[in-house]
């Protein structure tokens, strides 16, 4: 319930932000949210026993920060290729639903020995998808430099 309660809330904040903050923004501030929940998960668990609420408070924090996220990135993916947006929301559900797969399936299981491995590996692999996102705002102002040259 907890993750289904952070996807409603991120998912309503979204569109109330939608007309007043510009895509990359709200990106920004999704990944704010999302590493806040992240630090609150690797300091609880490194420092209590899991408990009610605290252990499921940060899986809300996060699936609020995705869930604000989301929206601003498939509309940033479908102007990357506006002849074929089709095929770009295909691919992209693809990769969400193959990585989710991987995940769940293969990592997850990896480090659920622990509360803290559980908690250290959402980090790092938000810390994979910040990483990501900075490349793309890179490759972005490159291609932008570019157009304008």
């Amino acid at each position: 319930m907890p993750g289904i309660a952070g996807v409603m809330t991120g998912a309503f904040l979204s569109g109330r932000f939608a007309e007043t903050v510009s895509l990359r923004r709200t990106v920004g501030i999704a990944y704010c949210i999302m590493f806040g929940a992240a630090a609150f998960n690797v300091s609880y668990s490194a420092l209590a026993a899991p408990a009610l609420p605290w252990s499921v408070l940060p899986v809300m924090l996060y699936t609020t920060g995705m869930a604000f996220a989301m929206p601003s990135v498939t509309l940033l993916a479908l102007e990357l290729f506006p002849s074929n947006r089709g095929m770009t929301s295909s691919l992209q559900g693809f990769t969400q639903s193959f990585t989710s797969a991987i995940v769940a399936g293969v990592v997850s299981p990896l480090l659920s020995h622990s509360d803290i491995t559980l908690a250290l590996g959402m980090t790092g692999l938000l810390s994979l998808g910040c990483m990501s996102w900075f490349i793309y705002l890179w490759v972005e102002s490159r291609a932008e430099a570019d157009a304008r040259t």
